[in-house]
């Protein structure tokens, strides 16, 4: 699992074209830009994105890796471009597409913490929430939670399910200025010996997003992967 490095998220969500990134796998691009992939008819070529800010970006003209590509309608990626001279009605940016890299996209999702099925399907492994620069690698933007994760994990292939989920007997009497909501990690295979790794997920807020609460943002309680600390609260506050 690859770290993005979200910290320059706050730029992304509030502006599409951001200069770039010397990457060898984007050769040719010149923008990054955080979006949600727009394909509603499920038909391969038939996809646009809307950046954070509510913009719009048509991939007029592709590299070939995108031949035959059909993204899930709602996924949400980083996408890699750069900007064409020809206009195309109907969006705000007209664009060629170098590279995609897919974010795990969920929703936010229930929790009773006293039905032991419910607590395993979730699991109760640890998982953190990434620092760059001693900074939180996360943000609210469109409507979403996006963030870094570390766990731990083998090079094996094992199968991680990751997970924002609501716990169902939450107050926020604690905090009334932020919605809790919980990280989890359940791994499928035994983590013994196993090393940090990174990974992101973006999760679509809906009913909690502070947009809608008009709260100050999210209260994330996750399971530190330090085993002398249980549990942390960290406060994810909205830019609007």
């Amino acid at each position: 699992m690859k770290s993005f490095k979200l910290f320059f998220l706050v730029l992304l969500a509030a502006l599409p074209v951001l200069q770039s990134c010397n990457d060898s796998d984007t050769e040719g691009a010149d923008s990054v830009a955080l979006v949600t992939i727009n394909n509603p008819g499920g038909l391969a070529g038939t996809f646009h994105f809307t950046a954070d800010n509510g913009q719009t970006l048509y991939p007029s003209e592709m590299t070939d890796v995108f031949f035959g590509y059909n993204p899930d309608d709602g996924q949400r990626a980083l996408i890699y471009y750069s900007l064409l001279d020809t206009k195309k009605e109907g969006y705000d940016y007209n664009i060629k597409l170098y590279a995609l890299q897919a974010i795990l996209t969920k929703e936010v999702e229930p929790m009773d913490p006293n039905d032991p099925a419910d607590v395993e399907k979730f699991g109760e492994d640890p998982i953190e929430v990434a620092k760059i620069n001693n900074v939180y690698d996360c943000l609210i933007s469109g409507g979403y939670l996006t963030l870094t994760y570390n766990i731990y994990a083998t090079l094996q292939g094992e199968t991680h399910k990751i997970s924002l989920v609501r716990n169902t007997h939450d107050t926020d009497t604690e905090e009334p200025e932020y919605t809790m909501l919980e990280l989890r990690h359940k791994a499928e295979a035994s983590i013994e010996d196993a090393g940090k790794r990174s990974g992101v997920a973006s999760f679509k807020l809906g009913e909690y997003d502070p947009a809608v609460t008009n709260k100050k943002g999210i209260l994330l309680r996750v399971k530190h992967l330090d085993e002398s600390e249980t549990e942390e609260y960290i406060k994810i506050n909205y830019e609007k």
